[in-house]
């Protein structure tokens, strides 16, 4: 008899455990998937404009370290980085003859020389940060610190030391916003700096996929039927009785089965796990779920006709933020330029603010004060064309990743990711996605390795073997 296995979500740890499933005898698998489309938050907009296919990455933008990464391994396989040239697994991203101009929000240039002063020395707090986790009796010292004060405390005597005190804060303070896209907060002092070294950098460079970051799941989706994947098909109810798993979609319709790996992202357990679970979750997992933390990180695109406003070479801009606005903008620390297009981040609360504008022009101006501000040049057109991604908003992710606030630790990723067995004491209820990696929550490869994991622990727990 087959061993009937739901997977929820088809995001990236979803379709990875399917990927093994499928490949597996004796497996019955089926993939609910709530959205109309496979990758969860990894998604890529290919726009055609002149004969010219752009994309967007609206979700996952990097491969975060190349070395032992399989998600690396997968792009090479597949030749998904295209012409990148991908040899030096240690060498660094460089762009030749292109730089970052630091500006003060209320304009004027901030000098080179006193920019990589400030970030040269906040890249060396932000490595004793990483090794609070490292060492027992740190962690202990430090159990109820932020990040942030622990480095606002590190860069004091920089800051005084500096050639303008004042226009090193307000580095600091973006440097320290720019934090809160890479870790997915609102503040890093929501982070604890005694468990923020447990999130392990993989060495190497961190490559854009050329060919769009969904080739990757729609590559592992390929090998499983499509007809075992349900999209537009929410799950509303999931029903655990003695050996066996009920699940109830948003149409009233149940399923029975052996087992199920719930890939759903921590914000949507953290709003929905009450009235989802029946029983509910036991209280050692109600408690992690509701320690750990995930914020939202959004994304503006905007595309310009021409760029004959930037100083030549330049590739980004980064603000010096002085809080003027006092509204979303405040959290915009910066310009990347790719092509003929800006990208900008917001984190937090802020983005959850941005979402929350309809109208789109509005959204457009906020950005376009900001950087005809720093510039200080009124007359830069405005864009040609904008899109914005809405994470927190959007009801089956609420958010963008996850991080460990003061309070919480790595332990609540582990007791996350323990499954709940059933009364044959094989593994009933399964729990993967980023958020269940000790050491690469927040990250694809976090992701697609914990889909495996559970996959795996299918496999083991009924003796099945690979077709």
């Amino acid at each position: 008899m087959a061993v009937k296995v739901a997977v929820i979500g088809a995001g990236i740890s979803g379709i990875s455990a399917g990927n093994v499933l499928q490949k597996t005898r004796g497996i019955e698998l089926t993939i609910f998937e709530a959205t109309d489309r496979i990758g969860g938050r990894i998604w890529t907009r290919y726009e055609n404009k002149n004969n010219f296919t752009s994309k967007l990455e609206l979700g996952a933008n990097w491969v975060h370290g190349v070395k032992d990464n399989p998600i690396h391994t997968i792009a090479v396989r597949n030749n998904l980085y295209e012409k990148l040239n991908m040899k030096l697994e240690n060498e660094k991203v460089h762009f030749p003859c292109r730089d970052t101009i630091a500006l003060r929000e209320d304009g004027g240039v901030i000098p080179k020389e006193l920019y990589v002063f400030v970030k040269q020395n906040y890249a060396s707090a932000l490595q004793k940060a990483n090794s609070v986790f490292h060492d027992n009796e740190l962690r202990d010292q430090y159990e109820h610190t932020s990040v942030d004060d622990f480095i606002r405390c590190e860069m004091e005597p920089v800051i005084k030391a500096s050639s303008s005190p004042k226009d090193a804060a307000h580095l600091l303070d973006s440097l320290l916003t720019m934090e809160t896209s890479i870790s997915g907060c609102d503040s890093m002092n929501q982070v604890s700096v005694s468990q923020f070294g447990s999130y392990k950098e993989l060495a190497g460079r961190q490559p854009p996929i050329a060919k769009g970051f969904q080739q990757v799941a729609l590559l592992l989706a390929r090998d499983i039927p499509s007809e075992a994947i349900k999209l537009n098909t929410p799950v509303t109810k999931i029903i655990t009785k003695d050996s066996t798993v009920t699940i109830e979609t948003a149409d009233g319709t149940q399923h029975d089965f052996n087992a199920i790996i719930v890939t759903s992202p921590l914000a949507f357990l953290k709003r929905n796990h009450i009235k989802m679970f029946h029983p509910p979750l036991p209280l050692w997992k109600h408690r992690s779920i509701g320690r750990l933390d995930m914020g939202t990180v959004d994304k503006i695109y905007l595309e310009f006709a021409h760029l004959d406003f930037i100083p030549k070479n330049v590739y980004n801009i980064f603000i010096a933020k002085q809080q003027l606005s006092h509204n979303w903008t405040d959290k915009i620390y910066s310009f990347g330029l790719s092509d003929e297009i800006f990208l900008v981040w917001v984190t937090g609360e802020a983005a959850l603010e941005m979402e929350r504008i309809p109208d789109e022009e509005e959204v457009i101006a906020g950005c376009m004060g900001v950087l005809r501000k720093a510039l200080h040049n009124k007359d830069i057109p405005s864009p040609v064309s904008m899109v914005r991604t809405s994470w927190g908003s959007q009801r089956f992710f609420c958010g963008s990743y996850t991080f460990i606030p003061t309070g919480a630790s790595v332990n609540d990723i582990e007791s996350l990711a323990e499954p709940i067995l059933g009364a044959d004491t094989k593994p009933l209820l399964m729990f993967a996605g980023e958020a269940t990696h000790p050491e690469f929550y927040s990250s694809v490869h976090g992701a697609f390795l914990t889909g495996q994991r559970e996959a795996q622990r299918i496999i083991n727990a009924h003796n099945l073997n690979e077709i």
